[in-house]
């Protein structure tokens, strides 16, 4: 992988909890200037998920997500080192309310780390916080949680 790889989704949050459970490994990978897309490709298999993004600025990324109108692509903003390496705020983070609203219920654990952020003004979860995130992830996962 070239560019500036970060582990997100689940299990960026969740591997912390030893009945952690998870199919899968997600990745995002920035790239400067990328050759073979013009803003994202995914390459997906062997229990890897791996999301390349051209680098945006953080207003150019708003515009898109926002136009994409995919809630599944808010995820990457919750991640504090990719932010930071995009140099997002919680504000630039704020305008993306509407796709946060709309995930699907296996995401809606998303929506708990979103508006925690918001009310922590920070990119940061407590402990209750990160827990009450994995209990919604974990109750649209019931196979997973016996």
């Amino acid at each position: 992988m070239e560019g500036e790889q970060f582990l997100m989704g689940s299990k960026y949050f969740f591997d912390c909890f030893k009945d952690y459970n998870s199919h899968d490994t997600d990745y995002i990978v920035l790239e400067d200037d990328p050759k073979d897309y013009k803003y994202v490709k995914n390459i997906r298999g062997n229990g890897l998920d791996i999301f390349y993004w051209r680098r945006l600025s953080p207003s150019e990324f708003i515009s898109l997500t926002l136009s994409n109108e995919t809630p599944m692509q808010v995820g990457k903003f919750l991640i504090p080192e990719v932010v930071e390496a995009l140099g997002f705020t919680i504000d630039d983070l704020r305008q993306l309310g509407p796709l946060f609203k709309r995930l699907d219920d296996k995401h809606k654990y998303e929506k708990i780390i979103y508006d925690s952020y918001l009310k922590n003004n920070n990119f940061s979860l407590t402990g209750e916080q990160r827990l009450k995130a994995y209990l919604e992830y974990r109750k649209y996962r019931p196979d997973s949680y016996k």
